[in-house]
């Protein structure tokens, strides 16, 4: 007994101390943020300051992180998003569209993504994150995915 509660609060100490390895990256154009993973690189900001890709050269995999703005309706941009998916080879394998927030997964070949949407300023804008890995990753990627995804913040500026 004594043995257990010493292995859970060496873990419990742990804990925060991996954490401090995620960098945060915030829009400033949009008002978008997200907690980046250890080992992936910035390649720099868009031309028009929406967003970022990060590699991780380790694992070939790419984070890229964007805002834009709703033409239509939240909805109507996630099931977009997914059509330009499609339209671009990738086979769809899931996917969710709520008023306030979207994601699909998709494999084409050997590689898989994961993109999720949500929205913010009231609908008038978005903010989404897409990483696209390796399928041989899949079992690694979701540990990242749900590092990403309670970090992910809605677009502020509006």
């Amino acid at each position: 007994m004594r043995t257990a509660l010493v292995v859970t609060a060496l873990l419990l100490a742990a804990a925060p101390a991996a954490a401090q390895f995620w960098t945060q990256y915030a829009n400033a154009r949009f008002g978008y943020s997200l907690d980046i993973p250890p080992g992936y690189e910035a390649q720099g900001e868009s031309d028009n300051g929406d967003g970022r890709t990060f590699f991780d050269p380790a694992t070939t995999q790419m984070l890229t992180v964007w805002g834009g703005y709703v033409l239509e309706d939240f909805e109507a941009e996630a099931r977009s998003s997914i059509a330009s998916a499609e339209d671009d080879a990738w086979n769809i394998t899931g996917e969710t569209v709520t008023p306030d927030w979207a994601e699909f997964t998709a494999i084409k070949g050997m590689r898989a993504l994961h993109q999720r949407l949500i929205a913010g300023c009231n609908g008038t804008a978005y903010a989404a994150f897409r990483i696209d890995y390796l399928v041989t990753d899949t079992s690694r990627i979701g540990e990242i995915i749900e590092g990403l995804t309670p970090t992910f913040l809605p677009p502020t500026n509006c």
